[in-house]
């Protein structure tokens, strides 16, 4: 009777013996394809960006004052040695596989997406039969570095990712060579709706793809889904002054309600504005070329998009901007003229007639003032701002080349910093030097973006992203967890020139 019963017991086990088997299988025991490796050839290049407002959020109700885009725009010269990166993001699949092998922990998020959006996918770790390719989400840095690290692997650091996602540097504005730029920009903002699968962001997919399936998302050298799909962390703790050569003299404040800020603790350096003086002079005239496109442009937020378009309408936008634009520059020296505008401009502008500039009325003034003024407003409107933005971002063109003529160190770039202005301000002298092998940790506490807890650098654009320039190579965060919408992907030391085999 016992040998029968064991013949049962052993023939009711062996179906959960196949169950256990095909769980082990599906849990990632036979390891799935690695991900193709692309060796990138070292170089130097020029990291950061140099646009002052990279999405053109300055308006006339104020200039961008963005603290992640602040640490970006520090442009500086770094140099990278030869090294090798994944092509693609690591995948539900490979990570589910190291996972199986106890080498790595379960993601701490198993969903992917934005809440109450298209992008959402509530059980998307547990699916590995439907997206098993897909890019893996939701695990924290140190998880991803240790999924690096069982591959003989690294995350890349910074300086690394943007090497690759600006093809060698050689692509500083966008992922994608640069004559295909703005096609993309139409592609992403607007015209998806025909070219769907191309790219994994904004209305071009409505959530993440699997890795390497958009086909334009790919640098010169190959490499996939850099600007968008998920979002990738690199091995750099996150650092408001990387970029710059010192820190003394800045500090984090972390106003109640808002983003967490890089500010001068006690005034702006004398390292980086020894004439106080000269910069406020500076900011004066930015304050009163502000005040213009207040002026002239403040009226267009009232008017509805159809007379924006008008011809007409924006002729007299631009004309208005610059007959403020003149007043402003000749300040009160226009009194006989001031009044001047329209048709009359070629009666009264004409030094032919002697009765045109009456300098009697400021005798003190250049003889050439009301020459000055009068070709400042006959002048070609070819390059006048058509918008609040567009003119706001020239005051702050204005303000660079001001503190460039000696009011600030040599190199100094511009930011919004000073706490409670919206003045852009001298701020930091780029660092030089970079290396890719150099990893930023240790950041000051002072300097903390989350206080009392490291934040790593996360690159790139996301599925979420609905404007092109949001998916820019130098746009930087900072995470200090899991996150539904960031993965990762590997980089490993180049061996003997060549990629290392796995």
């Amino acid at each position: 009777m016992r040998r029968i019963i064991a013949r049962l017991d052993v023939a009711r086990m062996a179906p959960l013996a196949v169950a256990l088997a095909v769980t082990a299988c599906a849990e990632g025991k036979d390891p799935p394809p690695p991900s193709p490796i692309v060796l990138v050839e070292g170089g130097s290049f020029t990291m950061g960006s140099d646009r002052f407002d990279p999405c053109g959020n300055s308006s006339t109700a104020g200039i961008a004052c963005t603290p992640l885009v602040q640490s970006e725009i520090v442009p500086h010269p770094a140099t990278v040695d030869s090294f090798c990166i994944d092509r693609t993001e690591v995948t539900v699949e490979q990570y589910r596989h190291c996972v199986a092998r106890d080498e790595c922990s379960k993601p701490l998020q198993t969903n992917t997406g934005k809440v109450q959006t298209p992008s959402y996918i509530r059980r998307y770790y547990n699916e590995p039969d439907t997206y098993g390719d897909h890019p893996v989400v939701g695990v924290t840095h140190g998880q991803a570095q240790a999924f690096c690290e069982s591959k003989g692997g690294r995350l890349p650091t910074e300086v690394e990712w943007e090497f690759t996602a600006t093809s060698r540097g050689t692509q500083r504005e966008s992922v994608w060579p640069a004559d295909d730029a703005p096609a993309f920009r139409v592609l992403i903002e607007a015209a998806c709706t025909n070219n769907r699968g191309e790219l994994a962001l904004g209305q071009c997919s409505d959530t993440v793809r699997p890795v390497g399936a958009s086909a334009r998302d790919r640098t010169a050298q190959g490499v996939m889904d850099m600007a968008g799909n998920v979002s990738e962390w690199v091995a750099d703790e996150f650092d408001f002054l990387a970029y710059c050569a010192d820190d003394v003299g800045y500090e984090v404040v972390r106003p109640q309600g808002q983003d967490n800020f890089a500010r001068f603790s006690q005034g702006v350096p004398a390292s980086v504005a020894p004439d106080g003086a000269c910069v406020d002079s500076c900011e004066e005239s930015f304050t009163a070329c502000e005040q213009v496109c207040r002026r002239t442009f403040g009226p267009l937020y009232d008017r509805d998009l159809e007379q924006e378009r008008n011809e007409a309408f924006l002729a007299e936008v631009r004309r208005d901007w610059q007959w403020d634009q003149c007043r402003t520059q000749f300040h009160g020296v226009t009194a006989n003229i001031g009044d001047v505008r329209g048709e009359s401009l070629s009666i009264m502008c004409d030094p032919a007639d002697p009765a045109w500039c009456d300098t009697s009325a400021y005798p003190d003034a250049p003889a050439d003032t009301c020459t000055q003024y009068c070709g400042c407003l006959t002048a070609d409107l070819a390059a006048a701002p058509t918008s609040g933005n567009a003119c706001v971002n020239r005051c702050v063109e204005g303000f660079q080349a001001c503190i460039g003529d000696g009011c600030a160190a040599e190199g100094a770039v511009v930011a919004c910093n000073r706490e409670g202005s919206r003045k852009p301000t001298p701020w930091c002298i780029p660092r030089a030097g970079a290396t890719g092998a150099t990893v930023r940790t240790e950041v000051p506490p002072r300097l903390s973006f989350y206080d009392g807890n490291p934040a790593y650098v996360v690159r790139g654009g996301d599925v979420s992203t609905e404007l092109a320039c949001e998916a820019r190579p130098t746009r930087r965060q900072a995470r200090n967890g899991a996150v539904s919408i960031v993965g990762f992907r590997c980089a490993y030391d180049a061996v003997g020139g060549a990629c290392p085999t796995r």
